[in-house]
């Protein structure tokens, strides 16, 4: 069985590397002012796309306007008329080399808007745009399946939101994340091997939710070559449960009272068919469908931190189930193929 991925050592730097995050980019941040604009537009791809709709409460909770999480490519196919007058434009990339972040940033900076780049590269293309860029202290993590960015980017992005007036972070402990990642690592493992034969994951969540069942979506396809799809979770009540089978597997991120009610009646209707439903479930109360069981966080602010390591510790875990490395994505090239990176990062 393969051990010892790259994927699993990056896993394990989060705690640190979040910690680290918060103090840099506040620091960063602290001389840094956007001036005058009456709404916030928030635009990346793939892992930064799902972190930034994990972090567009933060923002919104400034009550500096409208907060819209745009892709690139709809940003700048967007009309004017549609965006606020003078907008505070957030555009994160990890990698600093996703091809049409890069345009819209360097459109966005020429435009005069008051850009902000927040990127792990500060060498990348990216810086070549200009704006002023906020590098969040990630360290190398040379792998298509981001892990350790994409949290350090959600942590990056609410110091920034709490920079412009959003909430105040609480204090973050590195120790409870450490047990959160071993824990979670165990119950992957263990649900992993209940699945000789997964063939589909549908994961859903609401509110900054949404980003999570988006990122859990992808790192289970990018790592396990698994299907998988995820929606806000009233979508997946619609029609979308039809699509599941015995060898299926549904996650279900609730934060609140209501989530959780919605989510226990959906685990308890589907395992009459004979379909594994399980809660990542950060309410408080416990349910007898909750995975990992005992999954707690002290806070809501930074929730998503705690949804998320579930769900990488579980791609990891399917890949090794099914012979595959971890950090080794089913084509590797594919990034270059498709042109949507500039450089050799897949």
């Amino acid at each position: 069985m393969i051990q010892d991925s790259p994927v699993d050592a990056f896993i394990d730097e989060q705690p640190q590397i979040i910690a680290e995050t918060l103090h840099a980019v506040r620091t960063r941040a602290s001389g840094w002012s956007a001036g005058d604009f009456d709404g916030i537009v928030l635009v990346g791809s793939g892992s930064s796309f799902n972190a930034l709709t994990v972090a567009a409460s933060a923002f919104a909770a400034a009550g500096r306007g409208s907060v819209r999480v745009l892709g690139p490519t709809s940003f700048r196919g967007t009309p004017a008329g549609l965006l606020p007058r003078r907008h505070l434009v957030v555009v994160l990339s990890q990698t600093g080399t996703s091809t049409t972040t890069i345009e819209a940033a360097t459109e966005a900076h020429a435009a005069g808007q008051a850009t902000l780049i927040v990127t792990a590269e500060a060498e990348s293309p990216m810086a070549a745009v200009g704006a002023p860029m906020i590098v969040l202290p990630v360290g190398p993590e040379p792998v298509g399946p981001k892990t350790k960015g994409y949290t350090a980017s959600i942590a990056g992005l609410h110091a920034i939101a709490e920079r412009i007036g959003g909430p105040a972070i609480p204090p973050f402990d590195p120790g409870a994340m450490a047990n959160l990642i071993t824990g979670s690592r165990s119950a992957a493992e263990d649900l992993a091997s209940r699945f000789g034969a997964l063939d589909y994951v549908l994961i859903g969540g609401e509110g900054d939710q949404l980003g999570t069942a988006l990122e859990a979506s992808l790192k289970i396809a990018e790592i396990a070559g698994v299907p998988t799809a995820a929606f806000e979770t009233e979508e997946i009540l619609h029609g979308r449960l039809h699509g599941l089978t015995a060898n299926s597997l549904c996650l279900l991120a609730t934060t609140t009272t209501g989530q959780r009610e919605v989510g226990l009646r959906t685990a308890a209707a589907m395992a009459k068919r004979g379909v594994a439903v399980r809660l990542l479930n950060l309410s408080g109360v416990p349910t007898q469908f909750d995975w990992p069981q005992g999954l707690f966080w002290p806070s809501t602010t930074l929730a998503p931190l705690a949804a998320i390591i579930p769900a990488q510790c579980l791609a990891a875990a399917l890949a090794r189930r099914r012979g595959l490395e971890p950090h080794a994505m089913r084509y590797p090239g594919l990034s270059a193929d498709l042109a949507i990176k500039r450089g050799p990062s897949e």
